[in-house]
């Protein structure tokens, strides 16, 4: 799966050919008025057009540099509705779709530019950057290279194809693309962040240090690549250095990774242990039950039928994680549903978050906190698979998964759409993990064997019958788009 991508950046070449081409736009749209107004009126009226064309799309530009994409997608879109040809803003609001998640009509977007202007070479790298995120690499290839004989510059669509290969397991190209565009552009930071990323992971560590070195010295601000080196030294067993480029990486940005490694190299995680003293024989460790005064009321409601259906014998999962980050370690509890709807008809079903007040004492938060859940739950997964320091929460059921962002404020928004993740199948549990030390959690969900949700649930409702445990290998994972930095999104699972 293609690695994380930032949001591009509008840059000031981007805004001239916006408003070139919008200008362009409202005088051909109004020269009809010519031989009817003298040219005195004629200006006036150019001048008071241009102020109405001008305003929505430089709104939207204005909100998508704020990160407000939803917002800036409803500017655009009524823009669209009264210009159709207006170019730039079709490509905006591609943009603002692939920034809000929503890359499936990103890539329509973008695909429906690419008709209207097969020669344009913004909308063919655009369409081919969405499709790598997309995972849809042959496409993105293709794209890319043709974006690049149109006369997008060498450097960007290098370092795409240098990330596509990456994907398609073809290290060698991927690092001949990656040199090749630090050639095409020796200010442009980004080929050697990658590839030093690359080396990191094949191995060749020193060979890393050296091109994120180059990619430190063409972008002195960047965070991720003072982070990459550090984990470079630290596989040199160079804790000082690595713990300096932490440092300096914080002073630059609040970057979540970097702030846990500083962490980690601090309490001397990974250093060789002292020599232990003499063997010892610990006390006897003994259990109380303290759940009734600790107001940890939790009844796992699975509806017990006598047909002992196989939904029954599954549940429940529970998740230890710090939600509200105030040192203490909340719990969370998945809960069964209503047999045969699979519906959370009653609070009885709900799934269940219990804060930790301290004093071995908790409070039910679960309708403050929006995690009742819906349908069937079966396990839990917590992990922080955005980077910004909350901790986010995966639930598994059958016929309905459900991914939970933290919000940083005691609630959780439902992403399970934006990300992409299907809820066909029966899921029974999950873990986040990262497999391939890119920095950011990977997905690992286990479901039963049935591929959509109709048949599952018609076996589940039925007499038992032999199943058989299947992984699904379907990484959820962020994808890094030109390091102009960390505006994070999700690929579908």
């Amino acid at each position: 799966m293609a690695r994380p991508m930032a949001r591009p950046a509008i840059d000031a070449g981007f805004s001239s050919v916006l408003e070139a081409s919008w200008v362009e736009l409202l005088v051909r749209r109004g020269i009809h008025w010519l031989p009817r107004l003298s040219y005195t009126l004629f200006a006036f009226f150019i001048l008071a057009r241009a102020v109405l064309i001008l305003a929505q799309p430089q709104a939207a530009l204005d909100l998508y540099r704020r990160k407000k994409f939803a917002q800036a997608e409803e500017v655009l879109k009524k823009q669209l509705a009264s210009q159709p040809d207006d170019f730039p803003a079709r490509l905006l609001l591609g943009l603002c779709y692939q920034e809000s998640g929503d890359r499936a009509t990103a890539e329509r977007v973008f695909r429906d530019a690419v008709e209207r202007r097969p020669n344009d070479a913004a909308a063919r790298f655009y369409l081919a950057r969405v499709e790598y995120l997309r995972a849809r690499f042959a496409g993105a290839e293709s794209d890319a290279v043709l974006a690049m004989k149109l006369g997008e510059p060498v450097a960007r669509a290098q370092d795409l194809i240098g990330l596509i290969r990456e994907e398609l397991n073809d290290p060698d190209a991927a690092l001949a693309a990656f040199s090749e565009a630090a050639r095409a552009d020796p200010r442009f930071g980004d080929p050697e962040l990658n590839a030093g990323i690359l080396l990191l992971k094949l191995g060749r560590t020193s060979e890393a240090v050296a091109r994120l070195s180059r990619a430190i010295a063409k972008d002195p601000r960047s965070a991720e690549a003072r982070y990459e080196r550090a984990r470079a030294y630290l596989e040199l067993d160079k804790p000082a250095e690595a713990e300096r480029d932490l440092v300096k990486a914080l002073s630059l940005s609040n970057y979540a990774p970097a702030r846990r490694l500083l962490a980690e190299v601090r309490a001397g995680v990974g250093a060789t242990p002292a020599p232990a003293a003499r063997p010892f024989s610990p006390a006897p460790i003994r259990f109380r039950n303290v759940a009734e005064n600790s107001r940890l009321r939790f009844v796992l409601e699975n509806n017990p039928t006598p047909e002992k259906h196989l939904i029954e014998t599954m549940p429940g999962g529970v998740a230890a994680f710090d939600y509200n980050n105030d040192g203490r370690p909340d719990i969370f509890f998945t809960n069964g549903a209503s047999i045969p709807s699979l519906q959370k008809d009653s609070p009885k079903y709900f799934n269940r978050l219990y804060r930790n007040d301290g004093g071995m004492k908790f409070t039910d938060v679960t309708e403050q906190a929006g995690v009742a859940g819906a349908g069937y739950s079966m396990g839990a997964a917590a992990g922080d698979y955005d980077n910004d320091g909350y901790a986010d929460l995966f639930v598994a059921g059958v016929g309905r998964n459900i991914l939970y962002h933290n919000n940083g404020e005691g609630t959780f928004t439902d992403a399970t759409a934006r990300a992409g993740i299907r809820s066909d199948g029966w899921s029974v549990a999950a873990g986040w993990f990262d497999y391939d030390n890119d920095g950011f959690l990977d997905l690992f969900v286990v479901i039963l064997r049935a591929e959509r949700l109709s048949r599952s649930v018609r076996h589940a409702l039925s007499q038992p019958r032999r199943w058989h445990v299947r992984r699904c290998h379907r990484a959820l994972r962020h994808r890094r788009a030109y390091r102009q930095r960390h505006e994070r999104g999700l690929c579908g699972l």
